[in-house]
């Protein structure tokens, strides 16, 4: 069992995982791993990028458990431009960007408003992979985070001053320990690029203790 899941046994069973947002879902690499671990769950993959949704849609076509929603969420509604890679991976939205052939124009949402459209009252586990964007994603979902509820959240942390591309972990303390969400554990930690022998990156899980 991958570390982050047999933690989270320890403290709360898997089964009780019902409902889960993968924010930043790709092509469902964590979709399908939230599948198996939680078994109980239902998991709503967020992808905005269309190609990469069309893929992540055929994998999980007709699985009753996935929810696919081609949006990306943010901390306010309407449209934004993304940079789109190659390969799918590492596209993020590029503030003061114009539309070309290098971005496409995504529909962006707030995680409240998601929630309350959706019927949803609470989040047993919320992933935000976004590239640089995952504060905002949580700024999104900040009247859920004041009635704490959601469980548990990971976000994508930068663990160095050089790193511009990630929101520096102490940002997301500031920001989550006032409501009461403090750090659970750390995970999947990435050395700096160039063979630097320092942190660049590192999945935290955070959660509040009621």
């Amino acid at each position: 069992m991958d570390l982050l899941f047999s933690k989270l046994d320890a403290v709360m069973p898997l089964a009780e995982f019902r409902v889960v947002l993968d924010v930043g879902a790709n092509v469902g690499a964590m979709t399908g791993g939230y599948l198996d671990h939680f078994p109980q769950s239902r998991v709503w993959a967020f992808e905005p990028i269309a190609a990469t949704c069309a893929r992540l849609r055929a994998r999980f076509a007709g699985h009753p458990r996935v929810m696919v929603v081609q949006a990306a969420l943010g901390a306010e509604s309407g449209r934004a431009l993304m940079r789109v890679t190659r390969d799918s991976v590492g596209c993020w939205i590029e503030e003061g960007a114009a539309l070309d052939n290098d971005h496409e124009s995504v529909a962006l949402e707030t995680g409240d408003a998601f929630l309350a459209d959706a019927g949803l009252s609470h989040v047993d586990f919320l992933k935000i992979d976004t590239e640089g964007h995952d504060l905002k994603v949580l700024h999104g979902f900040a009247g859920a985070l004041r009635r704490k509820a959601i469980r548990f959240l990971q976000v994508e942390a930068g663990m160095n001053a050089t790193n511009r591309r990630h929101v520096p972990l102490h940002e997301f303390q500031q920001f989550l320990e006032p409501l009461g969400y403090h750090i659970f554990r750390i995970f999947h930690q990435s050395p700096e690029l160039g063979g630097r022998r320092i942190l660049r990156r590192a999945d935290v899980v955070f959660c509040h203790e009621g």
